[in-house]
């Protein structure tokens, strides 16, 4: 066989996986990116909430306001592929975040957040709820 042919199948070779690998990652960074925009996005939802919330918490707020809006589906729907491509210094801060937070989720999707208010909320509101 011609050393001149198996020396350019090499470089040909060598050259598709670089690309390949170049490609990759330019792939990844830009998923990374749009993943943490999602993410980015909804945390600012949710804090934006919270602090309407810390503000005015009402019954009226809890039932028909925008309590409603506060979400973890972005990040449900991506946490197994944000936990692939960032480092573990990057993703813990947001597990730690969404984890704190999804309690928070469940009490309000279940009504438990509008059953406490009723039972604690006007003592809470006058600073006479003790916490256990």
């Amino acid at each position: 066989m011609n050393p001149e042919i198996l020396l350019a199948g090499s470089i040909g070779a060598v050259l598709v996986f670089g690309l390949g690998a170049v490609r990759d990652l330019v792939r990844r960074r830009h998923e990374r990116k749009g993943l943490m925009i999602l993410i980015s996005t909804e945390i600012l939802n949710n804090n934006v909430v919270l602090q309407k919330w810390k503000d005015k918490p009402t019954l009226e707020f809890l039932m028909f306001g925008e309590i409603k809006s506060f979400r973890t589906e972005i990040w449900v729907a991506s946490r197994v592929r944000l936990a692939q491509i960032l480092s573990p210094d990057d993703f813990a801060p947001v597990s730690v975040y969404y984890t704190t937070h999804q309690g928070i989720q469940d009490d309000i999707s279940s009504g438990q957040l509008e059953e406490d208010f009723r039972e604690y909320g006007s003592e809470h509101r006058r600073g006479e709820l003790k916490r256990t």
